[in-house]
């Protein structure tokens, strides 16, 4: 029976509530897991300990005030609330102005309070695209720039890189330029991924554009490779849209030939929105990717071909 350090009340309230919190808590593991560990605390119940906590679907849970942004980067606490018998309260804990922040201020350009106070240490997001349909087992994750500092993008590297390793990804397509992570404050990124043991394929693709078909075979194999090792993947450029949906939608239609261009052209914009793929230029090669691919595979077949004769 869970202590629920609650006043004293009638002892089938008393249940009532306990066995609510029980079944909060198989539905918080159910939703979260991995990206949380729930232990039991013997004064309030089940206290979620991880940092690295996904978004939860605030519309089954009742946020103290409301938050428009509520803060995760703390412990959080299950409270049975016996009074208003809304069975579960989810209160998180304020950080501390910048005293929280600071272990997060890894760029050498950043180090005063007030940096630390303007960081944003929100759960890291990243979406995960649905590859069962093609027989895949393992879904795609798709986000934007971890430690992006830009325009009203204020990011800690560290701090999103230590999400990215609690949803235990090992595998990151970054298709940023280096002009690009310089832009965007992110110029060490490469080697920060390194140090936290996780392994960068680095494809640049300039904003907007797409890579070379030959390219892009290349790094649709390698995609392919990781998936199929049973690798946690995540692909990203700046914003999560525009080069990673496109190299995204293009592998949808590799997985599965039967899937037409508008559907992967939907599914992406299921995901991230009607601006998923964003230039024209992109939109236009994801369009005739199907035509594109089966000519360049005509190609390879006959160069192959040319190739077997001359050995002979």
């Amino acid at each position: 029976m869970l202590h629920t350090g609650l006043p004293e009340a009638e002892s089938q309230e008393k249940i009532h509530v306990e066995s609510s919190i029980s079944k909060l808590c198989d539905c918080f593991r159910e939703v979260c897991s991995p990206y949380i560990n729930l232990s039991l605390d013997e004064n309030v119940g089940f206290k979620l300990s991880s940092k690295n906590i996904q978004e939860l679907q605030r519309g089954d849970y009742v946020w103290p005030g409301r938050q428009t942004k509520p803060d995760f980067c703390c412990p959080f606490v299950l409270l049975a609330h016996a009074y208003s018998r809304t069975i579960v309260v989810i209160r998180a804990k304020k950080m501390s102005e910048a005293v929280q922040n600071k272990e997060y201020l890894d760029q050498s350009d950043l180090s005063d309070k007030e940096d630390a106070e303007t960081l944003d240490l929100s759960p890291f997001k990243v979406d995960w695209l649905d590859l069962e349909f093609a027989d895949c087992h393992h879904k795609l994750g798709i986000s934007a720039l971890p430690g992006c500092r830009f325009k009203d993008t204020w990011r800690s590297m560290t701090y999103d890189i230590d999400c990215l390793k609690g949803m235990k990804i090992e595998e990151v397509f970054c298709f940023c330029t280096k002009g690009d992570l310089y832009m965007y404050r992110a110029t060490d990124l490469l080697n920060k991924y390194a140090e936290a043991g996780i392994n960068c394929h680095h494809y640049p693709i300039e904003d907007g554009h797409v890579p070379e078909m030959a390219k892009l075979m290349g790094l649709l194999d390698e995609i392919k490779g990781c998936l199929t090792s049973g690798k946690k993947t995540l692909l990203h450029c700046y914003g999560g849209i525009g080069r990673s949906c496109a190299v995204a939608a293009c592998l949808l239609m590799v997985l599965d030939p039967t899937l037409s261009q508008d559907d992967a052209k939907q599914r992406l914009k299921d995901l991230k929105g009607d601006a998923a793929i964003r230039s024209v230029k992109q939109y236009n090669f994801v369009t005739d990717f199907r035509t594109v691919l089966t000519k360049y595979l005509e190609n390879q077949e006959n160069r192959n071909g040319e190739s077997r004769s001359v050995s002979r």
